[in-house]
């Protein structure tokens, strides 16, 4: 076996106690991770992938189940969270919440970077973001408008939602500009300037 991968519940070696502490409050987690995602990082003498296409399905299905429940977890802490300390669901929605489905995608695009496939890492961050509004805003709303008889949605509050659209569309603006006027070459300096802004 080429593949130098650890397993989730394999106990770490020269971790500190910090560490260790952390890692034991995991655990739970981790057990329950290694044993309903099929393992596909084991690789043989060449490089190649030992296990079949349809473990990969499997294994793909069961990461998006993770992901649903993570989500799902996240959202209503986040709202219980907001309740008790008196701070408005959309101030929650573009800070913690944001960040935190934006996680797997940062991960995602980081990996891609890390083996040279800037153009996948690029693409990850705005498919993420298309699927976001295409399918996590369409896809609620064609359920609703089907169940409720075409009837139009009269209860959203605008609480922040417009500036929030602003935001993206300018920071989108941004870097199309950036792009377009770099010749499609990404620069140190344009990674300073999103993390600034």
């Amino acid at each position: 076996d080429a593949d130098p991968h650890v397993d989730l519940i394999e106990l770490p070696r020269n971790a500190t106690k910090t560490e260790l502490a952390f890692w034991l409050s995991v655990y739970p987690l981790r057990v329950l991770m290694h044993y309903t995602l099929p393992e596909l990082r084991h690789l043989d003498h060449h490089g190649q992938p030992q296990k079949s296409i349809s473990l990969a399905y499997l294994s793909t299905f069961s990461c998006l189940l993770w992901l649903i429940v993570g989500s799902l977890v996240m959202v209503y802490s986040l709202e219980q969270l907001a309740a008790l300390i008196g701070v408005p669901d959309a101030i929650m929605g573009v800070t913690l919440s944001a960040a935190g489905t934006s996680l797997p995608a940062y991960i995602a695009s980081r990996i891609a970077a890390e083996k040279g496939f800037g153009n996948q890492a690029v693409a990850s961050v705005f498919g993420s973001n298309t699927f976001n509004i295409c399918v996590g805003l369409g896809l609620p709303w064609v359920i609703y408008s089907t169940v409720m008889g075409f009837d139009p949605y009269h209860d959203l509050e605008n609480d922040g939602i417009l500036e929030s659209i602003l935001v993206l569309a300018g920071m989108l603006l941004i870097f199309v500009v950036l792009m377009i006027s770099t010749n499609f070459v990404l620069v140190k300096w344009h990674a300073n300037l999103f993390i600034g802004l």
